[in-house]
């Protein structure tokens, strides 16, 4: 069965949930979505796609740092595609974690 990326993410989150509760680490009353989030392996979103994260309950994404493709040239730096990450994210109401 072929899941989407974002199927995988909801079915991982859900089993942490889940996992917490049985562990006792959070009740029903905790707000377990304010710490859920999901890894991500781009900059530049494709359309709907933080959409969906946000409606699934994300509040944050991790996502890696590429310093190779910030730094083409010894001391130029070029943040532009992680700038534009972080301000499509806070539209959402999404924090980045590098």
């Amino acid at each position: 069965m072929k899941c989407s990326p974002l199927s995988r993410a909801l079915w991982f989150r859900s089993g942490i949930v889940t996992a917490l509760g049985l562990l006792g680490l959070v009740s029903a009353a905790d707000d377990v979505t304010s710490a859920s989030g999901v890894n991500i392996h781009f900059t530049d979103p494709q359309s709907g796609e933080l959409e969906m994260m946000k409606a699934a309950g994300f509040k944050w994404v991790r996502m890696d740092f590429f310093w190779g493709a910030m730094e083409k040239e010894r001391g130029v730096y070029d943040f532009a595609a992680y700038d534009r990450l972080v301000a499509a994210l806070t539209k959402q109401g999404i924090r980045a974690y590098f």
